[in-house]
């Protein structure tokens, strides 16, 4: 990785034996550790709630398709229709209660608001089935009108599908109106009528040809999936639920432990050294005749700066920039030490203590110093990013852009949680 900022190789004899590392460990942190706690159960339970819909589905296309044989008489049988099933295919003649309808409000078809009308139909032996003839809208306003909803009183044939009687989408308090048709909002309870079992025939079609003119919509029951393919459509869902939940996290965790992939596009500034390299733990000569302890570049980040002279102008820029950047880290300042390592004559100690007295001074020198030197690239002058671990990751030209080097720094300590 070269000074010039275009990255200094390791070549010849002087290249470093890089010592192979132990793969990291997962060792994710308390915010991710607590967000999978409290979501992960959460989505399971999501997704157990949907497979039983789907289930509720399958059983209700299963009743839908299995009544969808022969009509059966309701007027030729006696008694209830508690034993018949659901969506059961039925036809009954009789005569409609023209002055006894009931409009069930909250009712809502294409986003309009509106009315199910529902129809007592009076058997020939005096029970009563209640039918939905469909959907009409509602006025608003002053002058809202309550619909004409008027059938003719005559005999008839009746035929569709038995149901439960509807409910609206929103169950208002309050009494039910007055005088007929009458408007309710929560819904007809069965036994308001001789022979209502809470059941429901909806029609296929209107079966009271006066109801047309006054915008009474159909009310077929559509089913468009058949009981089979609900089926097999419970099946992929399931498949697709699993797919979406562990499929990112299978991949992820292949990439990251066993195919050694890493993003070829990066962020940072600094040109990263890849793998990084251990540096040895040495004790440096300083230019008050004392020494470094040997634990100097450890336990916490280091922004090196390794310089060949005097400390002429360009390093007394570069002496600056770092002063610059590691105070604009505000309350992670602490965590980077500055260390300038030099390879000449020392620098001035009164510049280094005027303008620089947190900077670590240090000789590059000695039999102590050249593992660290040999650790180090040919031509290593410039700035050197250490880890807490003493591992070098990052190397930047000497005149390298401060704002760089500050949001490299700043996306370190922010999700390094070590020094």
């Amino acid at each position: 990785m070269g000074g010039s900022g275009t990255g200094r190789q390791y070549s010849g004899s002087s290249a470093p034996s890089r010592r192979t590392q132990s793969p990291r460990g997962f060792r994710p942190g308390v915010p991710a550790t607590l967000f999978t706690a409290f979501f992960l159960p959460l989505l399971l339970a999501l997704g157990i709630w949907q497979l039983n819909r789907a289930e509720e589905k399958e059983t209700l296309f299963g009743q839908f398709a299995a009544g969808a044989g022969e009509a059966v008489p309701l007027d030729s049988r006696p008694g209830g229709l508690d034993d018949v099933p659901r969506y059961t295919r039925v036809e009954a003649r009789g005569v409609y209660l023209d002055d006894r309808q009931f409009l069930l409000d909250n009712m809502v078809e294409a986003g309009r608001a509106g009315y199910r009308v529902l129809t007592p139909l009076l058997l020939a032996d005096g029970r009563v089935l209640m039918v939905d003839r469909g959907w009409v809208p509602r006025e608003f306003g002053e002058s809202a009108r309550t619909p004409e909803i008027g059938v003719a009183v005559e005999p008839r044939l009746v035929s569709g599908r038995l149901d439960r009687l509807p409910r609206p989408g929103i169950a208002l308090e309050g009494e039910p109106g007055q005088g007929w048709p009458r408007v309710v909002t929560r819904g007809i309870r069965a036994g308001k009528a001789p022979g209502l079992r809470g059941t429901v025939v909806r029609p296929g079609r209107h079966p009271g040809g006066a109801v047309h003119g006054v915008g009474l919509q159909e009310n077929g029951l559509t089913v468009q999936m058949s009981a089979e393919h609900a089926k097999r459509g419970r099946s992929w869902q399931a498949w697709l639920l699993a797919a979406m939940f562990f499929g990112p996290l299978a991949v992820a965790w292949f990439l990251y432990f066993d195919s050694g992939w890493r993003p070829g596009s990066t962020t940072n500034h600094g040109q990263l050294v890849s793998p990084a390299v251990p540096l040895p733990a040495v004790s440096l000569p300083t230019p008050a005749g004392g020494r470094t302890d040997a634990g100097l570049l450890r336990d916490t980040w280091s922004l090196v700066y390794v310089d060949q002279g005097r400390c002429g102008p360009p390093c007394r820029d570069a002496l600056h920039d770092s002063r610059q950047t590691r105070l604009a880290l505000g309350r992670r300042m602490d965590r980077l030490q500055r260390v300038y390592l030099y390879t000449g004559q020392a620098p001035d100690p009164a510049f280094i203590a005027d303008e620089h007295p947190d900077l670590v001074v240090a000789a590059l020198s000695g039999p102590d110093a050249e593992a660290l030197a040999a650790a180090l690239p040919n031509s290593s002058e410039g700035f050197w990013l250490v880890d807490p671990l003493g591992n070098l990751m990052m190397g930047y030209a000497p005149d390298a852009e401060p704002k760089g080097m500050l949001e490299d720094l700043k996306k370190l300590l922010r999700i390094s949680r070590i020094g």
